[in-house]
């Protein structure tokens, strides 16, 4: 806990002086931040969510029913975006970047679930024929963080672990390496390099905010995010730290 105060206050530094961001590190896919949205007023509907790296991977959403909500002073004074259950933004060509077989990814959100009484899919990667999938941040019923990956084959892995309070805002990781995954919430560790040894995954859609499989929605998300990071490696925990202290000096999120 002391380590991490120590990174949060030297992130803090860092940040005043403009002299960090997240494509300091490297295969950076996308960099989705609330306060980089621009034109909109509270309660107004988020057609597209620019992606604020070079990679110029913005989500969207055309369906006017289907569009997250704006939301103004959201967190620590700065605005996130909200999905009521039947909302989504998409890049379906971001999901290439994890098909193959022993894949790496990294996914960093700031998140807040509105209620524990369903499954929630707030970064997902989905495919077709047996549902190929790999969420970089998604929670099952109560507070219960999950990691899921699944091949082509239908073999998966689901593990499940109890966390803090998700209603309330918080920062979740997980990092998924070649044949184990790791998660943690508000900077302690959640699940600890449980085993996940796959075949091929042929992923074809990229979401924020729903789980798609074949371009058909599965389950959608009641919550919000201000901030998502993903990338196509395993981030070492220096790195993944030096960016949750990041994200928790900015949102105001103790860790």
């Amino acid at each position: 806990m002391m380590a991490l105060q120590l990174l949060k206050r030297r992130h803090q530094r860092r940040q005043a002086s403009g002299d960090w961001v997240p494509p300091d590190l490297s295969n950076l896919v996308g960099w989705w931040k609330a306060d980089a949205i621009t034109g909109l007023a509270n309660n107004d509907p988020v057609s597209q969510w620019n992606d604020s790296h070079t990679s110029g991977n913005n989500v969207s959403q055309g369906t006017a029913s289907k569009k997250p909500t704006y939301k103004t002073n959201w967190q620590n004074g700065l605005p996130g975006v909200y999905f009521d259950g039947g909302d989504l933004l998409a890049l379906d060509s971001v999901a290439a970047n994890f098909a193959g077989e022993d894949k790496t990814m990294t996914c960093i959100a700031v998140a807040k679930r509105d209620v524990l009484a369903s499954q929630d899919y707030f970064v997902t990667c989905g495919g077709t024929a047996n549902k190929p999938i790999i969420f970089g941040l998604s929670y099952e019923s109560n507070n219960n963080l999950a990691l899921y990956r699944r091949d082509d084959a239908g073999f998966g892995y689901v593990a499940t672990a109890a966390v803090g309070d998700t209603t309330s805002m918080h920062i979740a990781s997980a990092v998924f390496r070649p044949t184990t995954a790791s998660s943690f919430f508000n900077g302690v560790v959640a699940h600890d390099n449980v085993a996940q040894d796959f075949g091929q995954i042929t992923l074809n859609t990229f979401s924020l905010g729903v789980w798609m499989h074949d371009g058909v929605p599965e389950q959608y998300t009641v919550g919000s995010l201000c901030e998502v990071l993903l990338w196509k490696s395993a981030l070492s925990d220096a790195d993944r730290e030096s960016v949750e202290a990041r994200l928790a000096a900015k949102w105001g999120i103790t860790i």
